[in-house]
């Protein structure tokens, strides 16, 4: 029998902090620090506009603590979107930042996610 993930629980003060610090000095020592965009007018506004409103490092940071919560059973980018209650186009977003800097992983073995769903995908852990 499968153990359920619980998503929504409180993290361990500790790992938020870490996960805070993480994200903060990432964003810190990472330069030119943007939301993705696709060069569109439109686009290059609304990345402006989340960054501006602090929102960024905030998703940035939610996202790790719901992959560190997961543990070594991992987490997928449906739970997380079903999670913070964002479309998963965001998710793969900051997802996909977090992957490029290294502070997540991708396993090898995809698999349903726990929120439902017919599309395996790969899960998400800590970077070791």
């Amino acid at each position: 029998m499968t153990r359920q993930l619980d998503l929504w629980g409180d993290p361990a003060p500790q790992s938020t902090a870490t996960a805070a610090v993480l994200v903060r000095s990432h964003l810190r020592r990472v330069k030119g620090t943007q939301a993705p965009h696709n060069s569109t007018q439109t686009s290059r506004a609304a990345a402006q506009a989340i960054e501006d409103s602090g929102r960024l490092e905030t998703q940035l940071l939610r996202v790790l603590q719901l992959v560190n919560r997961a543990g070594d059973r991992g987490i997928t980018r449906a739970d997380i979107a079903h999670a913070m209650n964002k479309p998963q186009s965001t998710i793969c977003a900051r997802v996909n930042r977090l992957l490029r800097d290294g502070e997540i992983r991708e396993t090898d073995e995809p698999r349903l996610p726990d929120c439902g769903g017919s599309i395996r995908q790969k899960v998400l852990v800590r970077a070791q």
